[in-house]
């Protein structure tokens, strides 16, 4: 139950080649090494933490347990304890220097303790081991930097947070400074943390994974007298409570291979007897039906249509909103009988904090296997998300777990879980760590994270997956004959809370209105103010107002256009708007529309269709409304499969990517049915797991009429009309949740509550008319009589207190003020080294650089694997060496996959011909926010080697590559032995990114050393190669790349974060595709020195 050595004290002494004995502040019990302030040794050297007694070769809890004739009892006072043994006196300080008698120096300037032995303590100096005199570090003048800054002085020596003017502590709650060589005691790592909350705001070092071992407390399952009951089930009625449970509906598998569709069936989940079943019952082949596709829960993969052999139960009190964050879980349960049945019990995340599975965390209180009846699982999964996510796990030897009840339990607190079977712990997680993985980007900024957050309960049992591939896989003609009983029993579910941890239960919203949900009449023009409006007086759009969409991507719903900025489809003539689909046969974009294209989707810039269209919308001009009435006049298009629309899009994706944030249809229409248009709504989640509303209208000829198209948007309600006719009501007093995937939305009108931008577009073909078929672009496109849509004119009105400011998206110019001009390179005597790397041990310094793991290739088809071999990474006279090992064929080991940092495309499995080296100082928190980069290198000689220094954002403030920016320093060609380049990447998340870059020619950057530079103020970027400017970068424009949303809000970003530092050396890949490709047999032999050499790293900051 409790830990009884520091293993930590015994792993540094191997590593310094001494004896793991007891130094001055520690004790000895028996064979182990304690701090009196945590533990106490007890008879027969039993070591227990301070508060706890001993029995019969066990620590236990007095306020609980008691001894009685040396065994275990429940119940606090019932027979002797072992006495508490006598302190010991505190030996007198030392004065002397000791350690020179044993071949070591004694330490000049530390006083902080890495390491105790029989010796003494130790510190260490200029990479070196020194001794510690307690004496004079506790005695010698001090002096207080922090009094000079306005800050007291700290009394103890806690350190808190470390940054360039010295170490801090807190005391009375306010920052303090630690005073010079204060004499601490730091026997294992500690995690720095920055403290937001205080009024000190300089930079933080931060480090990742270590757990504080010295406020190291024993966890234990809580008596239950301390706790109440805040939630149970019995299973009294005769039928599931659905106020409590919903029941899943899907056929996905869980990202598993599971073979099982969920449903809502009486024979697969019901109450009988006082008890739950949940069954799994073979069906061969078993599809959801069409009612039951409404009600998918989820639609990942489009699975809400996927054909299973067997249907199940899956149940869960999220809906209902009970969920827990700490507390004790108890579950009585006996578990299903027959091959590759998946019983489980367990948690996930009511809200997405950290982002998607698993990044936000996972509790499986139990798991088991059907062939297994004497085991069971407990599990955690965590680190980021898929694919980049781990999990912690234990098998419990449980008897008999088929035929007999057992108590299935969790019991959770701020520092640990544990997991049991009837009261006994076989799986402890502490907590107090990080639990990121190592691998993509880190969700976490603290320790405990994700499980500091509210989860709900999960109750099923799934059919065969990933959990039994070390046993085989399920073959339903084999296996489910001999499912004996293919159901799991649950007598009671039950969660306890300590009162302070007690929260209010959110009541589910209802996906209904309200029973009084009647359409009003559309509402007077009198009180409204026009706002908006464009009567198309001129000669041409106004594109001031309206910027025009440039995609071939089809809109998601495979269209057949490519919309362009051509006159020919969209003009201004005799005061109306023209907006025309033109067959082309086959049309791509040109080079020059490619630049301006504005969503890049599955690479779909370069696609090609055989019709240009338009497509315009009042995005980037910030003309967005929430509430008010839209009327837009218009004649609809004549021809097969021309889809006109007048529709709205949210302005920002505040609920998330589409169709989350929504969607307002105003009008939409199919070419060949001249009597019809439709309204419609779009919510409910992300795609795939959104949904819609709509209703299809008859009108007397839409094609060869002008009609008013007009939506009334109150707060309550949508009101849908054409002549000033209502068409369609939707009450916006429910959720509008789709039931499928998280939940986006926390409250009833959303996603109906925030501003959406006007769009007008001809689109052709499409999943629009699969009720009646396809485009033919021969059959369909000589039948097109009218294929424009033509607008008389475009009005907004909004009530005077909702009327709301014009915000452009792009407020400047995409291009820099006309003053931009490239500086000199800022004097070095402004500045203050805050970071170097001289690489004069005699290897890579691991406390400022991690090395990256992995075979992903950056997403640029690279052919290199990134190992941690000495091989590629090592340092060698006072120099780094990145070295490019041919391997012919590699990939990772077992036990490289687990430190895999990186497994995109589940790529830490690939193989791939060549090892490198990659390090960066991510995990050391090692990161700048402007400042002098210089670096000292001479680059590999080989084709197709492509060295790198360059730096990446130390968090995805405004997303994932590369909307948070990249900046490279220097990149190279090895085949080009007098070029190098530099660059940047912005404007969104791939592939809507865009880039900036510029080749240099220097004279031999293979044979010969060069220092790399960047310069990096709050309005520039200056890149230079031996103090010579090579690239100048204005940063006082946006850098949002045009294409799909914008995720900057001001000029310069995103270059106004933290960044840190990389150094690697690549093999092939895109970079190369203007000379070629990469062939391993015939480039590898040509490789002279395929390896970067490093002399140093300098960061320099303002002082």
């Amino acid at each position: 139950m409790f830990k009884k050595i520091d293993f930590i004290v015994l792993l540094i002494s191997l590593l310094k080649n001494v004896n793991a004995q007891c130094g001055e502040n520690l004790k000895s019990c028996g064979k182990q090494c304690y701090s009196p302030q945590n533990y106490v040794c007890l008879a027969n050297d039993l070591l227990c933490p301070v508060g706890l007694k001993g029995c019969n070769g066990g620590c236990y809890d007095p306020a609980v347990y008691s001894c009685v004739n040396n065994e275990l009892v429940y119940g606090a006072g019932l027979g002797d304890e072992e006495p508490e043994p006598e302190p010991e006196p505190e030996p007198e300080p030392q004065n002397e220097c000791t350690f020179e008698s044993i071949g070591y120096k004694c330490c000049s300037n530390s006083c902080t303790v890495v390491y105790t032995d029989e010796s003494g303590d130790w510190g260490v100096e200029n990479g070196e081991w020194c001794g510690i005199i307690p004496f004079l570090c506790n005695n010698q003048p001090k002096e207080c930097f922090a009094e000079k800054l306005g800050y007291s002085c700290c009394n103890e020596c806690n350190i808190i947070y470390t940054d360039n003017d010295g170490e801090w502590g807190i005391e009375n709650d306010e920052w303090c400074g630690l005073k010079d060589r204060c004499y601490q005691k730091t026997t294992t790592t500690t995690t720095i943390k920055k403290t937001t909350t205080k009024t000190k705001t300089t930079t933080s070092t931060k480090t990742t994974t270590t757990v504080d071992e010295s406020q190291f407390s024993e966890p234990t399952i809580r008596s239950i007298d301390e706790m109440k009951l805040v939630f149970s089930d019995e299973f009294d009625g005769d039928e599931l409570d659905k106020s409590v449970w919903d029941v899943e509906v899907n056929c996905w598998g869980g990202g598993n291979g599971e073979k099982q569709c969920y449903v809502d069936h009486e024979e697969n989940i019901f109450v009988k007897d006082g008890q739950l079943h949940i069954k799994a019952i073979p069906k061969g082949e078993y599809k959801l039906t069409d009612e039951e596709k409404k009600s998918c829960t989820n639609n990942n993969e489009n699975s809400c249509g996927w054909t299973q052999s067997v249907t199940s139960g899956r149940i869960r009190t999220y809906k209902s909103g009970h969920a827990w964050k700490y507390g004790k879980v108890r579950v009585k349960a006996k578990l299903p009988a027959g091959p590759y049945l998946w019983p489980a019990i367990w948690m996930l995340p009511q809200d997405d904090v950290y982002g998607t599975w698993a990044a936000s965390g996972e509790i499986d209180i139990m798991e088991a296997r059907g062939q297994v009846p004497d085991a069971v699982g407990h599990a955690i999964h965590y680190g980021g998300q898929w694919p980049n996510n781990v999990f912690s796990s234990e098998t419990a030897s449980v008897k008999d777990v088929i035929n007999d009840f057992h108590v299935y339990g969790l019991d959770w607190e701020e520092n640990f879980l544990i997991f049991s079977v009837d009261e006994v712990e076989y799986f402890t997680v502490d907590l107090r760590k990080s639990f990121y993985s190592g691998k993509g980007s880190n969700p976490y900024k603290d320790i405990r994270q994700p499980f500091d957050e509210k989860f709900h309960l999960l109750l099923n049992v799934a059919v065969g997956g990933n959990y039994f591939e070390s046993i085989g896989s399920f073959d339903y003609n084999r296996d489910t004959p001999q499912w004996t009983r293919p159901e799991m029993i649950i007598d009671y579910v039950r969660v306890y809370q300590l009162p302070r941890h007690i929260s209010e239960t959110k009541p589910p919203l209802s996906t209904s209105p309200p029973e009084d949900s009647k359409a009003p009449a559309i509402p007077s023009l009198d009180k409204y103010k026009l706002v908006f409006s464009d009567e198309f007086d001129g000669n041409e759009l106004d594109k001031s107002v309206w910027d025009v969409e440039v995609n071939c991507w089809g809109g998601g719903n495979g269209e057949k256009q490519c919309y362009v900025d051509h006159e020919e489809n969209i003009f201004v003539k005799d005061g109306q708007l023209h907006i025309k689909a033109i067959p082309k046969g086959e049309y791509k974009l040109t080079d020059e529309e490619k630049k301006s294209c504005t969503n890049n989707n599955e690479n779909s810039c370069g696609w090609t269709q055989s019709v240009t269209s338009g497509r315009i919308r009042t995005y980037k001009s910030g003309h967005a409304w929430k509430y008010g009435k839209v009327r837009v006049k218009a004649k609809l298009p004549a021809g097969p499969y021309l889809w006109p629309a007048i529709w709205m899009l949210p302005q920002d994706d505040v609920y998330g990517t589409w169709a989350a944030s929504g969607e307002i249809d105003i009008m939409e229409a199919r070419g060949q049915v001249p009597d019809e248009f439709g309204n419609a709504i779009h919510y409910g989640g992300q795609w795939p797991n959104n949904d819609f509303t709509s209703k299809a209208n008859n009108v007397s000829n839409v094609i060869n009429d002008f009609h008013v198209y007009g939506l009334d948007w109150e707060e309550d309600y949508l009101l849908f009309s054409v002549d000033e006719e209502v068409t369609f009501f939707v009450d916006l007093r429910r959720s509008f949740w789709s039931g499928k995937g998280s939940n986006p939305y926390k409250d009833i009108r959303q996603p109906f509550d925030e501003k959406f931008h006007l769009l007008l577009n001809v689109a052709v073909g499409g999943n629009y008319f699969e009720s009646i078929g396809s485009f033919d672009y021969n059959r369909d496109t000589p039948q097109w009589t009218r294929p424009e849509m033509i607008i008389d004119y475009v009005r907004v009105y909004q009530l005077p207190d909702h009327i709301t400011e014009v915000k452009p998206i792009i407020p400047l110019p995409t291009t820099p003020p006309e003053d931009s001009k490239a500086p000199a390179i800022p004097s070095l005597n402004d500045y203050k080294l805050v970071f170097s790397d001289e690489f004069e041990g005699d290897k890579l310094d691991r406390s400022v650089w991690d090395v990256e793991v992995n075979c992903w290739g950056g997403g640029n088809g690279e052919k290199q694997c990134y190992v941690d071999h000495e091989e590629n990474i090592f340092v060698k006279d006072g120099q780094l060496h990145l070295k490019a090992i041919p391997k012919g064929e590699y990939r990772l080991t077992n036990e490289e996959m687990k430190t895999c940092t990186n497994n995109n495309e589940n790529s830490c499995g690939w193989t791939q011909s060549v090892t490198s080296g990659r390090i960066r100082t991510y995990k050391s928190g090692k990161a700048w926010k402007y400042g002098k980069v210089r670096v000292k290198a001479k680059l590999p000689a080989g084709p197709y080697l492509w060295p790198a220094i360059w730096m990446l954002p130390q968090d995805d403030v405004y997303g994932t590559w590369a909307a948070s920016g990249e900046i490279d320093i220097m990149e190279a060609r090895g085949q080009v032995p007098d070029e190098f380049g530099n660059a940047i990447h912005y404007g969104g998340q791939w592939p809507n990114n865009d880039f900036t870059s510029k080749a240099n020619n220097v004279s031999n950057v293979i044979n010969d050393f060069h220092v790399y530079g960047l310069d990096w103020e709050e309005d520039y970027l200056l890149f230079s190669v031996d103090e010579e400017v090579t690239f100048f970068v204005d940063l006082r424009r946006s850098f949002w790349s045009g294409k799909g949303s914008n995720p900057y809000k001001d000029i310069r970003q995103p270059f106004d974060e933290k960044f840190h530092l990389l150094l690697n050396v690549a093999v092939g890949g895109n970079y190369f595709e203007s000379i070629g490709s990469f062939d391993y047999n015939r480039d590898t032999p040509q490789w002279t020195r395929p390896e970067m050499i490093v002399d140093y790293v300098r960061v320099y900051q303002k002082k």
